[in-house]
């Protein structure tokens, strides 16, 4: 809700008209969740779902052409993404708008910032949030054993920089995958049965 009210906000900035389809939760649950922390597949039919409604969208408010935010971010698996709505637009009779914007991540990452947008650092699924968590967890260890490397002899401390985070992935995992919401990215509706082919 609040990445909504972002985008809605930014739009009446700029005077735009924002078009929400329905977010079928549900659905999502059904289709996307079981695949769990399988990113590539989890995150394919997660495009499939959401992408295959924007489709829908132009094809009922009669726009030709589509694209999505999600080729600004290098987080995200862009072939994929590219794959499903390159396909999906093929099937619709719509023209894809496709560029690699993501060499400008880290202007948009400034002005959203300067602009007091709301940012969150996962893609917006429990399992996006979970990974990301457990990113930043790898990252902090990694820090504290290269300072500590620093400051103690390097034979003391290889055993504890290279154990095994299986307890600590097992926490984050209990913190960010059990809560039974679904994903909480703003965006889209059921799509149609072709959206599995995808």
């Amino acid at each position: 809700m609040l990445r909504l009210n972002t985008m809605k906000n930014y739009a009446q900035h700029l005077g735009l008209t924002v078009i929400i389809a329905e977010d079928d939760r549900d659905k999502w649950e059904r289709r996307v969740a079981p695949h769990g922390f399988d990113r590539v597949a989890r995150c394919r039919s997660c495009y499939a779902q959401r992408l295959q409604e924007l489709c829908l969208q132009a094809r009922y408010y009669g726009f030709d052409h589509v694209s999505t935010t999600l080729v600004v971010s290098p987080y995200q698996l862009f072939d994929e993404c590219h794959d499903v709505l390159q396909k999906l637009t093929r099937a619709y009779g719509l023209t894809m708008v496709w560029r690699d914007f993501r060499p400008y991540y880290p202007e948009a990452t400034q002005l959203s910032r300067e602009a007091h947008m709301y940012r969150q650092n996962y893609c917006g699924c429990r399992f996006s949030a979970a990974e990301a968590a457990y990113d930043r967890q790898v990252l902090r260890d990694e820090r504290k054993a290269a300072k500590a490397a620093q400051l103690t002899p390097a034979a003391s401390i290889a055993p504890a920089a290279q154990a095994a985070p299986a307890a600590r992935t097992a926490q984050l995992v209990a913190a960010h995958v059990i809560p039974a919401e679904g994903p909480s990215s703003a965006a889209l509706a059921e799509p149609a049965s072709s959206a599995q082919a995808v």
